[in-house]
């Protein structure tokens, strides 16, 4: 049995009776999406709210949902776990994302069980829903959400690659902003594509082809002010330069 406690939250786990992994496991959860039944098992995600409070908990409930890494490349490591090590890493980088209060891991009957609960963001939205609420603001407290959204997810998106991580999976859904302007607080969230990459170009690509393909609330402009701040950018060159280089990126995989 492998677990982790956060030092702040176990006593408050206990006091809502999950006392160890069988506790936490045994839980009638109702799924809050459904399940993904992919990589030979299942998982999925129940929510429980803290007594007395508006603050939720996210439970993730995973057995034989693995994933092959070169520690693991047979019988692969639960995606909770993966996810966990990188949620310690993004950490590390000051990049924001989920606290981690427990994980787990254990083998029974030959069934690969996992689990991973994290502090609920209650007042964050999706990047694309927050689009649609502020689309209804006066011009100028739109430009100011605009502009602080270009900067900031750029420059957490360049800390990120800067450590050669990509997230593989960086859809405006997984960008989670706090609806309070005045908190300005971006969270990235479900980690468990990321991966360690040789050249950081390679994360570059990848992760700003997503996002700029499914971000269609930003136009060209707007992706050129982001690349200006990823970049960090005094002049057009090094935007232009890469601006080529993912067109060719995305021509080539919308060709597969």
């Amino acid at each position: 049995m492998k677990e982790y406690w956060h030092n702040d939250w176990k006593s408050k786990l206990h006091e809502l009776s999950l006392f160890d992994f069988e506790t936490i496991w045994s839980l009638d959860l109702q799924p809050i999406e459904p399940p993904n039944v992919g990589r030979g098992g299942e998982s999925y995600v129940g929510k429980l709210m803290l007594p007395n409070s508006n603050q939720s908990i996210y439970i993730k409930h995973q057995e034989n949902h693995q994933r092959r890494t070169i520690s693991h490349p047979f019988q692969g490591k639960p995606t909770t776990a993966v996810e966990f090590g990188y949620l310690k890493q993004y950490h590390h980088l000051n990049i924001p994302s989920l606290l981690p209060l427990y994980a787990g891991q254990r083998t029974k009957n030959s069934n690969h069980e996992a689990l991973l609960i994290t502090l609920g963001l209650d007042e964050h939205v999706s990047l694309d829903n927050l689009y649609q609420q502020i689309s209804q603001l006066p011009k100028t407290e739109f430009d100011n959400w605009h502009h602080f959204l270009l900067k900031h997810i750029a420059e957490i998106l360049n800390r990120l690659h800067q450590a050669k991580i990509q997230h593989s999976a960086l859809y405006p859904k997984h960008i989670l902003v706090n609806q309070h302007y005045e908190k300005r607080d971006i969270r990235i969230i479900d980690l468990e594509k990321s991966r360690k990459r040789l050249l950081k170009h390679f994360c570059q690509r990848r992760d700003i082809d997503c996002l700029f393909r499914h971000a269609d609330f930003w136009n060209i402009d707007d992706q050129q002010v982001f690349l200006s701040h990823y970049f960090k950018a005094k002049n057009s060159k090094q935007i232009e330069s890469f601006s080529k280089k993912l067109q060719k990126y995305t021509k080539k995989k919308s060709k597969k």
